[in-house]
């Protein structure tokens, strides 16, 4: 192996912990970056600009500057109160982020958020002054410090860089001495510990496994693994803002572990970015559905119904089986996984074993799956309105379509053909409801209910012209 490359000893559980599907996540966006020579419990990146690289991909992946933008802005949200800035001071400086340029892009930040009144910021303005001038102060004083501002300054060092910033062994392997547990002992100098982190602690896992589970233990992580979390985090995240909650989605470490381990040899970057972009458009439908609720069910279709996904099984012959975590993290006063939940998606698709049992033409098919994959993931869906945050008290149909949408996830649960019929049944008597109803709103939708039943064949018309889709309708605001 060349110096300049990197090798990353993975010993680090396949559990669903978060410091695992943390690490997993930012091992596959390096992986985009860098062929990989793979061996059990060894990946060898043959890039030497594999980080460089996987900075570069994940903002490609993105879809452009602006989603590039919009990743930052809600990464800011995830602000974590940070004990050792220090460490971190010491790091940015090591990749060759100039102190005083951060200094200026906390300050805006900090000015932004407290709405012109700079008077609010002077305190983090002095601290962040000394730590500028002596990055080896210790204190116990904390400093809340946005990751998307850490992730823009750590991007733009490496793209920079003229040399490989990172090389040598990173050893994912967790060591306990005392009451820390360090992440890459090897290179433990100036190790990082920050409150995303700590989740684990809060919730026992891991630590039971080392008998610790009643004592406080604190995670610290190298340089070198903090860019890796990062790279996680970026890679992961989705949306964030409804009562500090953070939405999250990962590929399973076990799944990941298992999908490495079948190549027995040299990865490909072009096989990983399939990877990526596939879980990109799941991220995106359940971004979409999230801005109504966060119903574990009704977020999970965003999976198991996503195009690409199916045609990536469909396409893959070796593949069986797509394994993901959706991650909920609320913040209250420290970070705790509010709900979590995985979800698998089979390589049978359940409406195409459905319409075996059907005289259906090919073209009706079509139009029934494309109206089920409309009425869950376009912002324009009558069933996401009626279900909304803000406003399922007041909608008069907002039973009957969380109904049809929760057996709609049944039906692709157990295929069972009467769940799918109870689905329609639902959006009817959602319609039915709306009918009745003075509601502005439920009138809008009334109409919606009649397109998607159309198109899902209900009244026999078969067929669904595109001036029926659901997501070529204007969403009435």
């Amino acid at each position: 192996m060349s110096e300049k490359n990197v090798r990353i000893e993975l010993n680090i559980g396949s559990d669903d912990s978060l410091l695992s599907l943390l690490l997993y996540e930012g091992i596959l966006r390096v992986m985009r970056g860098s062929p990989v020579e793979y061996s059990p419990g060894i990946i060898i990146l043959k890039d030497s600009e594999a980080f460089k690289k996987a900075f570069k991909t994940l903002k490609d992946d993105l879809g452009g500057e602006k989603s590039w933008e919009d990743l930052i802005e809600n990464l800011n949200s995830l602000s974590t109160d940070i004990n050792s800035w220090p460490s971190i001071a010491r790091y940015l400086i090591r990749i060759g982020v100039d102190c005083n340029a951060f200094l200026k892009e906390y300050m805006d930040l900090c000015i932004l958020r407290s709405k012109g009144k700079s008077d609010k910021c002077k305190g983090a303005e002095a601290k962040i002054k000394y730590y500028c001038r002596l990055a080896k102060a210790k204190t116990d004083n904390k400093l809340l410090v946005p990751l998307g501002l850490i992730l823009k300054l750590v991007y733009e060092a490496f793209s920079n860089s003229k040399t490989p910033l990172i090389t040598g062994d990173i050893k994912l392997k967790p060591i306990l001495e005392g009451d820390k547990l360090y992440i890459d002992y090897d290179n433990r100098d100036d190790p990082i510990s920050f409150g995303l982190l700590k989740t684990d602690r809060y919730e026992g896992l891991n630590l039971w496994e080392m008998g610790r589970i009643d004592r406080q233990t604190t995670l610290y992580v190298s340089w070198k693994a903090f860019t890796l979390f990062l790279l996680g985090i970026a890679g992961s995240y989705i949306k964030g803002g409804y009562g500090n909650e953070h939405l999250m989605l990962f590929y399973k470490p076990e799944y990941l572990a298992s999908w490495m381990a079948g190549h027995h040899g040299d990865i490909d970057p072009s096989e990983v970015r399939h990877l990526t972009l596939s879980k990109n458009t799941g991220a995106r439908a359940i971004s979409t559905i999230y801005e109504y609720t966060d119903t574990p069910e009704i977020l999970s279709l965003g999976l198991l119904l996503s195009p690409a996904l199916r045609r990536m099984l469909s396409d893959e012959e070796e593949l069986t089986l797509l394994s993901f975590n959706i991650v909920i993290l609320k913040y209250e006063r420290m970070y705790k996984r509010y709900v979590g939940w995985s979800v698998d998606i089979v390589k049978e698709d359940p409406l195409e074993k459905l319409f075996s049992l059907t005289t259906k033409s090919i073209s009706e098919k079509e139009a029934i799956k494309q109206a089920v994959i409309d009425s869950v993931s376009c912002s324009s869906s009558p069933l996401l309105e009626a279900i909304g945050r803000w406003m399922k008290l007041s909608n008069p149909d907002a039973n009957n379509a969380l109904n049809a949408l929760i057996q709609l996830y049944r039906f692709y649960m157990t295929g069972s053909p009467e769940f799918f019929y109870d689905y329609t049944r639902s959006i009817y008597e959602a319609m039915e409801k709306c009918e009745s109803s003075d509601n502005k709103r439920c009138k809008w939708r009334l109409v919606q209910y009649s397109k998607l039943l159309k198109c899902l064949g209900w009244s026999g018309t078969g067929g669904c012209p595109e001036s029926l889709r659901l997501c070529n309708q204007e969403k009435r605001t």
